[in-house]
């Protein structure tokens, strides 16, 4: 047990974290492999950090059952689990670290209790005694998330993936809190093609948590690239990738300014025809910087609903009310396009209280369209020019404030963009 004998330290860490035989895929500790190291192993300070238990309603619980009761070594293991878990002490009491040896005594599977002394060696730097808690901790019981922190960084410390990556699966499926401390660090190191490969074939279990690591990397990782390779092998390796994945990275690729990788991810893997602007339609609870993307300003409210076989923008107003209302970026190759489409409002609304624009992204406008006023439904038709040094546009439909009292609704069709010659109107 921990602390009573440390000299099975070695032997009980190399069993508990399922050695580099064992595993069956480890790597010489070479300048690469040091790479792979410091992707996939979680800091030490994580496990303390972390992982508390949870509410102050439940610490009080735990403080109560064991001034009830504290020769019961479940409820003394706990008790020091939630002292040596809790990073303010203030006046407490700091003898947890004796209270959790006492309990182990009484009972060797008090699993709490070796997570304890694990958790306090690691704050007092003793890197053996951590080592033979942590182990033991593990043979004691596969479902301890602290144990299996400790052993993703002894295995990536061999440099053994395979075996860092059971102990992430195993935490993952045991510790639905697990996700917050080890999915970034496992997206990050999805840039290491060694790791890619070993979570290709851990996917091929169906592990719970996989469609989940895949969205939240894909809308998260700071490197949207490497995820959007990993997801293009695990389908190439035969797993599904659900909705809404793409589009978390598309829009994960745009946002970090990846433009083209984003344009050619959305064309490939999310509408292959998109053709110079797409239309409106009906609208998904994620959707990419390539399709219609909703403003709500004070005192406007822009809703895309069905119109026949089609798709209409309706938008509510009040007359004082400005700003963004809906956009969507583009890709248009430079030369000479126009901008064309229809709306209808009511009677006596002002019309000319809206315009399209037309911006390089993060630029200012270089087009603009002012709708006309008028009875009815109205069309428009304005003819721009792309200039050579603008990649990358953005179509936006703005409001402008107006006279009147009243809100009105206007309802707009899809606009459309069509390659025009050079002397076009």
């Amino acid at each position: 047990m921990p602390d009573a004998k440390p000299a099975r330290t070695a032997k009980a860490s190399a069993s508990a974290a399922g050695g580099a035989s064992a595993s069956g895929f480890s790597l010489p500790l070479g300048k690469r492999t040091r790479y792979v190291i410091a992707a996939l192993a979680v800091l030490s300070g994580v496990a303390s950090g972390v992982y508390s238990l949870g509410s102050a309603m439940a610490r009080r619980s735990i403080d109560l059952a064991y001034a009830v009761d504290p020769s019961n070594p479940v409820i003394a293991g706990r008790f020091a689990l939630s002292e040596v878990s809790n990073p303010i002490q203030g006046n407490r009491p700091t003898n947890f670290r004796e209270v959790a040896a006492r309990a182990l005594e009484q009972d060797p599977t008090a699993v709490d209790a070796a997570v304890a002394i694990g958790l306090a060696s690691q704050l007092n730097n003793q890197p053996a005694q951590t080592d033979e808690a942590f182990a033991y901790a593990l043979r004691m019981s596969r479902r301890e998330t602290r144990a299996h922190i400790w052993a993703i960084e002894q295995a990536a410390m061999r440099g053994d993936i395979r075996g860092a990556l059971e102990h992430y699966d195993l935490a993952l499926r045991t510790e639905e809190n697990a996700t917050d401390v080890l999915f970034p660090t496992l997206a990050s190191a999805a840039s290491e093609p060694l790791v890619r490969k070993e979570l290709i074939r851990l996917f091929r279990s169906n592990p719970p948590w996989g469609q989940n690591f895949i969205n939240v990397a894909a809308m998260s990782a700071s490197n949207p690239k490497d995820i959007a390779l990993l997801v293009e092998e695990l389908r190439r390796a035969g797993t599904k990738i659900a909705y809404p994945a793409d589009q978390l990275l598309a829009t994960n690729l745009y946002n970090r300014g990846f433009r083209q990788d984003a344009w050619d991810y959305y064309t490939s893997r999310i509408n292959r025809k998109p053709g110079t602007i797409r239309p409106f339609s009906q609208t998904r609870a994620y959707s990419t910087s390539f399709d219609w993307k909703l403003e709500e300003p004070t005192g406007i409210l822009p809703t895309i609903i069905r119109s026949g076989d089609d798709y209409v923008l309706d938008v509510s107003k009040v007359p004082s009310s400005s700003g963004a209302v809906a956009s969507q970026a583009l890709r248009l190759a430079p030369g000479r396009y126009r901008l064309a489409g229809s709306f209808e409002a009511p009677q006596g609304s002002d019309r000319s209280a809206y315009r399209w624009e037309i911006a390089c992204t993060d630029g200012q406008p270089f087009a603009m369209a002012d709708l006309a006023e008028g009875q009815g439904t109205q069309t428009y038709r304005k003819a721009f020019t792309v200039p050579g040094d603008c990649p990358q546009q953005t179509l936006t439909l703005t409001a402008r404030q107006s006279s009147g009292f009243q809100a009105q609704n206007t309802s707009f069709t899809s606009p459309t963009i069509t390659r025009v010659g050079a002397n076009a109107n």
